[in-house]
């Protein structure tokens, strides 16, 4: 990747309106997120996360909303992709739907510029294309494992447990 692509995500907040939650899955699933990486120059893919009942602390610091979705952003000019995002949530670019509640928990969108090129991973197949845009891992990542026989991929960290 050329040294003037810009690295970043976005992390969008959201929550559906109550009693509408299956019908919020299938528009974000089916109609938001593919209408987002196809139509905003700059944004490469979108991964939805629901809140889990695993946390570190108690219920009190939960978020307000239960879903996050990620977005990873390659582009010239992140704020050019900023405004063309923002444009489009407003100028009919993207479908929305009335199960997404903008009135008691409005999203919430943030963006965040990258740090670093490097990506600790234990899935080879994230190792392979983090290889191939970035060269070799960190010494920080120091265990590898190896990918598919014949791949030639090795990834950083601990395998993954499924």
């Amino acid at each position: 990747m050329p040294d003037n692509i810009v690295r970043a995500i976005l992390i969008a907040h959201v929550q559906p309106k109550d009693n509408l939650e299956d019908e919020f899955n299938r528009w974000y699933d089916d109609i938001h997120i593919p209408q987002v990486v196809d139509r905003i120059a700059g944004v490469v893919s979108g991964k939805r996360y629901r809140y889990a009942e695993e946390q570190l602390v108690d219920a009190s610091g939960a978020p307000p909303t239960r879903y996050l979705t990620m977005y990873e952003i390659e582009t010239h000019d992140l704020a050019d992709t900023v405004d063309r995002l923002g444009a489009a949530l407003t100028d009919g670019t993207l479908d929305m739907s009335e199960s997404l509640d903008t009135e008691n928990q409005p999203p919430i969108l943030h963006f965040y510029g990258s740090v670093s090129s490097r990506l600790c991973t234990t899935s080879w197949k994230e190792a392979y294309l983090d290889h191939r845009r970035f060269g070799p891992r960190p010494a920080s990542c120091s265990r590898a494992i190896s990918g598919p026989s014949g791949s030639g991929v090795r990834s950083w960290g601990s395998p993954v447990m499924r």
